[in-house]
C-alpha cells in the first residue's frame, strides 16, 4: 500500500476505474457464455422430452384398443417397466398429458 500513498489520487482513481471496467467486461463475457450453455441445454432437454412424449404416446396407442376405454394404470406400469413415461409421476399425470395433447391436436386441425 505504501506504493500508492505517493501517487496522485486522480491517477489512483483512474486505475481503479479501469480495473472495475475490465472486471465488468469479464463478467459480461462469462454471463453470455453461461446463457449460451443454458439455452443449448434447455433446447436439448426440450428435444429429448418431445422424443419421449412421442414414444410414450405411440406406446399408449399400441397398448389400447381404439374406441375402448384405456386401462391407464396397466399402460403406465407396462410403459415404466420398458423405460417409458419418464416425465410422468403417475398414471393420472400420463392420462392428463395424453388428453391435453389430443385436445391440442384437435384444435390445430
Amino acid at each position: 500500500m505504501a506504493k500508492y500513498h505517493n501517487e496522485d489520487p486522480i491517477l489512483t482513481a483512474e486505475k481503479c476505474k479501469d480495473f472495475a471496467e475490465k472486471l465488468l467486461e469479464t463478467i459480461e463475457i462469462q454471463k453470455r457464455k453461461l446463457v449460451e450453455v443454458y439455452e443449448l441445454n434447455a433446447e436439448a432437454l426440450q428435444k429429448q422430452l418431445k422424443k419421449y412424449i412421442a414414444e410414450d404416446f405411440d406406446f399408449i396407442e399400441s397398448s389400447s384398443e381404439p374406441g375402448k376405454p384405456k386401462k391407464w394404470k396397466k399402460i403406465y406400469d407396462e410403459g415404466k417397466a420398458k423405460g417409458l413415461f419418464i416425465p410422468y409421476t403417475s398414471s393420472n399425470s400420463l392420462k392428463s398429458s395424453y388428453h391435453h395433447s389430443k385436445n391440442r391436436e384437435k384444435t390445430r386441425k
